[in-house]
């Protein structure tokens, strides 16, 4: 993949991103009450208040984790290769900026994505094959640098 098709895949995953709402995060707020920033966590952690805050105001993020997220197969299988805290990663390396491992699981909810839930993290159904690649995160990564 050339740097011009990479640049045109995150275009595209930005646009993509659009369509998802506050009220989408929302949603999967009002009905997830042990999903945070921080991904799963117990209503009686210390930081539990913060980190429901913190993922209600991370409307962008979430957009592009239902973008990305939109973008995978769907498996009738759970996953158990890339879990939300893997996904993360891959979109940041991709996106180059932060992602929460709360917004990949609000994201997977947001999209009626089953899932397996691992302490804070969650297993998706989707495909182990993921829209973005190691080779097309280091490409991305590369354009990032020489832009610099």
């Amino acid at each position: 993949m050339t740097p011009s098709q990479i640049k045109q895949q995150q275009e595209n995953l930005l646009r993509l991103s659009q369509q998802y709402t506050q009220q989408d995060l929302d949603m999967v707020l009002l009905q997830n009450k042990n999903i945070t920033y921080a991904g799963i966590q117990s209503l009686n952690h210390p930081l539990y208040a913060k980190c429901r805050v913190d993922l209600k105001s991370a409307l962008n993020e979430f957009q592009l984790a239902c973008a990305f997220l939109s973008q995978c197969i769907r498996s009738k299988a759970i996953n158990h290769r890339n879990n939300s805290y893997h996904l993360k990663h891959k979109l940041e390396r991709f996106v180059g900026m932060y992602i929460s491992n709360g917004v990949i699981i609000a994201g997977a909810i947001a999209l009626g994505i089953k899932y397996e839930v691992d302490g804070p993290n969650v297993w998706p159904a989707i495909s182990k094959e993921l829209p973005i690649t190691d080779e097309v995160n280091e490409i991305a990564m590369a354009i990032r640098k020489s832009a610099a």
